[in-house]
């Protein structure tokens, strides 16, 4: 229950082992958010850039096309 809306229903299926369809219900009946409408906090900003892409999707629980694009939008360099 704690991953829930912290990341992509897909992330949290693969991470549990659980079906995407299983997580989703699970995140739809307990009113959660989806995990991407989840945004960026200042402290997360501040890790852009000063880490690989890959591995600041690691730590924050966003994905690596989520971490990529946003250090982009922010014209911070790899």
């Amino acid at each position: 229950m704690a991953l829930l809306g912290t990341m992509s229903d897909p992330e949290v299926a693969r991470k549990l082992n659980r079906t995407l369809n299983a997580v989703h219900s699970k995140r739809t009946e307990s009113k959660i958010p989806a995990g991407f409408n989840r945004r960026w906090t200042p402290d997360e900003d501040k890790l852009l850039g000063t880490l690989c892409d890959a591995e600041v999707a690691r730590r924050l629980g966003w994905g690596l096309l989520g971490v990529r694009s946003r250090r982009q939008k922010l014209h911070i360099p790899v």
